[in-house]
């Protein structure tokens, strides 16, 4: 995966985890490295625990169309 796509993928999962929280104000990069951790889980790029492994399996199927 090129860096501009992962990156483009990164960006949207935070924008979508900012507004599953309701949009807060303040602290972006608590939700950027949230959707980093997830990427790279659903990459197999790190360890992720059970929980993130389900959150990322949900992302990629959002935004590959289907659903869980």
């Amino acid at each position: 995966m090129e860096q501009e796509d992962r990156d483009k993928l990164i960006r949207e999962r935070a924008y979508a985890l900012w507004e599953q929280d309701g949009r807060p104000e303040g602290d972006p990069e608590r939700h950027w490295h949230e959707a980093i951790t997830q990427m790279d889980g659903a990459l197999g790029l790190g360890s992720p625990d059970q929980s993130r492994d389900d959150q990322s399996n949900s992302m990629l199927d959002s935004e590959q169309g289907g659903t869980r």
